[in-house]
């Protein structure tokens, strides 16, 4: 140890010399620290300094990334080494004795030294995950890997198997405004492969390159994302799904689910499309209330088979659709069963009350105002109880979904605007109390937009404007990417060839050229 701490405290230069390494230095030097890392014994790593104590206690993650990524796993492996029979130790859980490095390594990493470091890297990050699950702690892993993913990807733009992990962490431990940064995040990139690309000889780009474009560094072989099949990203959406629907953000919700649907499919359905399709029919009557179509480009087979698999579903929609309150609570009733086992209960129980709050927008559509009591005979399943449907509609008022005031009408016995002069009483009568009245906003108010104050628009301006420019730089760079892919440099040779052949000199478009079936079907 007395010679090889010294090589484990060379690299980085701390401080840092006046004069950056080159990218060429750094990656050279860099290459040399990990070939003296991965020719020394794991027992070595844990053995220990001379004056006593740990090296774990020693390196500085953020400084020492790579010694310390190799000493902590190190450890984690003889920890499990001497517990064959599970995966992780108690060392590694939320109350064990390496629990806190491996939350100091994610969350002070140097996120360009892991790029030389990806499979290890992510082994920390599963054994967080693991660890906390074993533990039914699943909460405990939830910020270390968010900060993490945030560090190795500020930008979130490429889907890695730590989004899954993640999204499974937060539903288990039920804490969706904790996945926000990342569900909030639109990825635009898969991890690919550098062979899929045409790089000429000086352009390439090392891993310790910050230069526009280094996002290629997320790549299988980088090792910090592992293989991702169609399943890794059905379950990141129904995970995502199941996020916005804890927080009430059905629309959202609506979105990734449908995602799901229309995905590329072979005439085959998978589970996860059924029920996938059974919460989008679920929220979708939710937020808008109606019995929504299948979106046109989902597979016609895939659509007949959800729709066979989740017809009580349909049935339930389309009582919902009647307006029929008693028919819905039956067929609510009915399906007890299935909705429990599906573990959609939580939504189907909404559906009445939704049913109930859009047969009064409903009303809105033909009167201009009416009484309390007569919108309970019309939209209430127990007309009678006047005080629970004078709340209801109060509340529904109150939350903005409904364009409408609540007066407190008192007229008269004898209004003069309903009796005649002649019948009028010689003395004053004591006025009787009327119910409230609903008046309904006119139309064209309620579909007028919320007016927003100038200040509120000037505080979003500036969020806006960051993602544009972030939207437009990544578009700049898969425009770049693709032109060097493989398969579309073979897609132009072919679409020119065919062009040359017909007599056509003009460059191919996307719309413009033939269509490969072969690359379609990949």
């Amino acid at each position: 140890m007395d010679y090889l701490l010294p090589q484990l405290l060379a690299f980085p230069p701390h401080p840092p010399p006046a004069l950056p390494l080159s990218d060429v230095e750094y990656d050279r030097q860099i290459r040399g620290l990990l070939q003296t890392l991965n020719q020394t014994r794991a027992s070595m790593l844990i053995s220990g300094v001379p004056n006593g104590g740990d090296l774990l206690d020693i390196l500085d993650p953020s400084i020492n990334t790579l010694p310390y990524l190799y000493t902590l796993l190190a450890h984690i492996n003889a920890s499990t080494s001497s517990n064959s029979n599970t995966r992780f130790s108690r060392d590694t859980l939320p109350t064990g004795k390496l629990w806190p490095y491996m939350v100091a390594f994610a969350e002070r990493f140097d996120p360009t030294q892991v790029r030389y470091a990806g499979n290890e890297w992510r082994s920390v990050l599963e054994c967080l995950a693991i660890s906390a699950n074993n533990a039914n702690k699943p909460i405990t892993a939830i910020r270390p890997i968010r900060t993490a993913m945030l560090r190795l990807d500020p930008h979130l733009s490429t889907f890695t198997s730590t989004h899954t992990i993640f999204m499974q962490l937060c539903v288990s431990a039920k804490s969706y405004r904790a996945a926000l940064p990342i569900l909030d995040s639109e990825f635009t990139l898969f991890p690919d492969a550098a062979e899929d690309y045409v790089l000429p000889a000086q352009s390439k780009v090392l891993p310790c390159s910050n230069t526009p474009g280094t996002r290629l560094s997320i790549t299988y072989r980088s090792g910090l994302t592992g293989r991702l099949t169609y399943q890794d990203f059905f379950q990141y959406n129904l995970w995502g799904a199941l996020i916005w629907i804890g927080l009430r953000r059905y629309a959202k919700a609506e979105l990734l689910l449908s995602s799901i649907l229309v995905a590329p499919s072979d005439n085959i359905t998978s589970t996860m499309t059924v029920r996938a399709y059974k919460l989008w029919l679920l929220v979708a009557l939710i937020d808008r209330a109606e019995f929504p179509a299948v979106p046109r480009t989902t597979n016609n087979q895939v659509a007949r088979s959800c729709r066979a698999i989740a017809k009580p579903y349909d049935a339930l929609a389309e009582k919902f659709i009647s307006g029929d309150a008693t028919k819905l609570r039956g067929e609510i009733e009915a399906g007890r069963l299935i909705w429990r086992m599906d573990r959609t209960e939580g939504l189907v129980n909404q559906l009445p009350a939704v049913q109930r709050r859009a047969s009064i927008s409903d009303l809105s559509k033909v009167y201009s105002a009416l009484s309390l009591p007569s919108i309970a005979q019309r939209t209430s399943p127990t007309p009678t109880d006047l005080v629970e449907n004078e709340r209801f509609i109060y509340s529904y008022s109150a939350s903005g979904g409904l364009e409408a005031t609540i007066s407190s009408a008192v007229r008269s016995k004898h209004d003069p605007s309903s009796a005649s002069s002649a019948d009028a009483p010689t003395e004053q009568q004591t006025p009787a109390p009327q119910p409230p009245v609903l008046r309904f906003a006119s139309s064209d108010i309620q579909q007028r937009p919320h007016a927003t104050s100038e200040e509120s628009l000037a505080a979003t301006l500036p969020a806006q404007t960051r993602q544009i420019m972030d939207l437009a730089a990544q578009v700049k760079e898969l425009d770049g990417r693709l032109a060097l892919r493989r398969d579309y440099i073979d897609w132009v040779k072919k679409a020119r060839k065919n062009r040359e052949n017909a007599g056509v000199s003009a460059d191919p478009g996307w719309d413009d050229g033939p269509v490969d079936e072969d690359m379609m079907t990949d």
